[in-house]
Parts: structure tokens; C-alpha cells; sequence
């Protein structure tokens, strides 16, 4: 049974070269170790995050750091 994927990251899959974000329908035993290693997600799913949290235009609570030690 093959199902459609989308790649996250640079990958060779059954000898073709795939780039990030290119569509590819693979196997599924194939498909569960490359998703295991977060290479490749189901079409459709996006793997986005926020990363500007503690950034004056975020709106996430800034980031906590240890004083220094004296």
C-alpha cells in the first residue's frame, strides 16, 4: 500500500534523490523509518513551529536565564 509523503529533508529514497518539499509516494515499510528520522511527513502535515518566542513581535512568554554565579 502506498501513500503520499512530503519531504522534510534532503533524502535518497530507493535510490532517487528527493529535495525538501517534494512530493513522493512510497511503501509504508519504507516509509516508517524515514519518518521515524523525521526525513519525510504525510502529505498534508506540516512540521511548523514557532521559533521567535521571547522576540518583541512574538506572543510567547520570554525565555528565562540563570543569573550568573558570583
Amino acid at each position: 500500500m502506498t501513500k503520499k509523503y512530503e519531504v522534510l529533508k534532503n533524502v535518497v529514497i530507493e535510490g532517487s534523490d528527493y529535495l525538501i518539499g517534494d512530493s513522493v509516494e512510497i511503501e509504508q515499510p519504507v516509509a516508517a523509518g524515514l519518518l521515524a528520522a523525521g526525513q519525510i511527513a504525510e502529505h498534508g502535515e506540516s512540521k511548523s513551529t514557532d521559533r521567535s518566542v521571547g522576540l518583541e513581535s512574538s506572543e510567547g512568554k520570554p525565555v528565562k536565564k540563570r543569573s550568573k554565579k558570583k
